[in-house]
């Protein structure tokens, strides 16, 4: 399924922000466990003319990255 096609619930209740964030912090330390032991010719394939794992990795650091600002943003108006 394509990134764009999904749909995703928002409605979740205030008691899980702790939840989601806890997943959230984790995320770094569970992407190096799912590809501690791939090569580095699987992690740059791609397929179907696709993103590569590399590339899906790259993507979530940059986007990290504009997720603080937005945060620092909202917290200084």
């Amino acid at each position: 399924m394509k990134w764009i096609d999904r749909k995703f619930s928002l409605d979740l209740p205030p008691g899980w922000m702790s939840n989601v964030l806890e997943r959230l912090y984790g995320t770094p330390i569970r992407l190096l466990a799912l590809i501690s032991k791939l090569k580095n010719e699987e992690l740059i394939k791609r397929i179907n003319n696709g993103w590569s794992v590399q590339e899906h990795i790259g993507h979530l650091l940059d986007l990290e990255e504009l997720h603080a600002g937005r945060i620092d943003d909202f917290i200084n108006r």
